[in-house]
């Protein structure tokens, strides 16, 4: 092992840290890798093993919400500003990832197509109805987009009232003028109530975990603008 100084391969960033001098990435660049879609993601050595990070480890990659990158895992490919690095794995909370011997097409050229994408939001709804079966009386369910914009993005929320899913979508508050179209003609024609003085969000009540995320989900992207799957998160959140 190298214990000298070391140049990160990405940022040339001078370190201590680095196993092999101009081949390795730095801790502050292992700490951005992505998938090809731009999510953040961590890496593990589910083998074990972690100390060597050998190639041939049990690679382990998961979001930030916790869902497993199994793009990465397969791939073994991650990504700091779409500039392609071999995924290694990782232990104590640390990336590890390197150069590779032939620089590879960045990440905006080998993104999945129109298809592909199709396949993560059904992969996703498919996801969140199993979660959705932890859903209880005493906490709610949010998916929030991100849009990278100053102003609050739009999110919506599941709640258990009863034996039915309350589903709401709530578009984002800017100012006069400003913020992301509304399709509310679309969102009429699946089924949702639209806001009322007393009701700020679109509104809709189903029976099944995957029919509400279905129309969660369609409901955010087609009605809301919301279209990259890649700024959609999720979480539980308790009622106080």
């Amino acid at each position: 092992m190298n214990t000298g100084k070391a140049v990160c391969a990405h940022c040339g960033r001078v370190s201590t840290d680095i196993l092999v001098p101009l081949n390795y990435l730095c801790i502050w660049c292992a700490a951005r890798v992505t998938d090809v879609l731009d999510r953040y993601v961590r890496l593990s050595d589910t083998s074990g093993t972690a100390s060597e990070y050998s190639p041939a480890a049990v690679l382990g990659a998961t979001h930030d919400d916790g869902t497993a990158c199994q793009e990465v895992m397969d791939r073994r490919r991650v990504y700091v500003d779409g500039i392609a690095y071999e995924a290694l794995g990782g232990t104590d909370g640390t990336n590890l990832a390197r150069m590779l011997e032939v620089v590879e097409p960045p990440a905006w050229q080998t993104a999945p197509g129109h298809g592909e994408e199709e396949l993560l939001w059904q992969g996703t709804a498919t996801f969140l109805a199993r979660q959705l079966r932890m859903l209880t009386s005493s906490d709610y369910f949010l998916v929030d987009y991100d849009g990278g914009e100053p102003e609050p993005a739009p999110y919506a929320c599941i709640a258990l009232v009863g034996t039915q899913l309350s589903c709401h979508l709530r578009p984002e508050v800017t100012a006069p003028g400003f913020g992301r179209p509304q399709d509310a003609e679309f969102l009429l024609a699946r089924g949702w109530q639209p806001p009322t003085g007393a009701m700020p969000n679109w509104h809709q009540g189903f029976t099944t975990g995957l029919e509400a995320v279905q129309h969660v989900l369609e409901g955010l992207r087609r009605g809301l603008g919301c279209t990259e799957h890649k700024r959609l998160s999720w979480r539980f959140e308790e009622y106080e």
